[in-house]
């Protein structure tokens, strides 16, 4: 049985880039870019979890951009595992423009804005997650 994880991302676009970091899997060694996101913890809502989860990953504050958000499972490999995930993808934008220091996990590679022209290229990995990042922007302007 596949464990599952259940877990938020952020869509940020400013001025035309979208917010993200690289990350490069601990056993296959393979390199993504990924949203900020994870783990919703103990007392948190979604919403908290994943402004939460933004500023710890990629040193910026952001906000709630819009109620629009979409729910999507998927499976995801990651470290020699496949995961079942839930991922609410929700629309943010920046609150503040100077990041802090990013202490996160031995995998993450260094925080990057993508060109939103690019963004079906970058995330081609994960047809998924690319899904969730389309239909969050379908309705807002970028």
């Amino acid at each position: 049985m596949k464990p599952r994880r259940t877990r938020v991302s952020l869509v940020l676009v400013h001025e035309g880039k979208l917010l993200g970091f690289h990350i490069e899997d601990p056993v296959s060694k393979a390199q993504y870019f990924i949203l900020p996101g994870g783990a919703i913890e103990s007392g948190e809502t979604p919403e908290q979890a994943v402004i939460r989860e933004t500023l710890e990953e990629t040193g910026y504050e952001s906000e709630i951009a819009s109620e629009r958000s979409v729910t999507l499972r998927y499976d995801f490999e990651w470290s020699g595992v496949v995961v079942d995930c839930t991922t609410t993808f929700f629309l943010g934008r920046l609150k503040s423009h100077a990041p802090t220091e990013v202490h996160d996990a031995d995998y993450h590679r260094g925080v990057a804005w993508i060109s939103t022209q690019d963004i079906q290229k970058v995330f081609n990995y994960s047809e998924p997650i690319l899904k969730g990042i389309q239909t969050v922007l379908d309705e807002s302007i970028y």
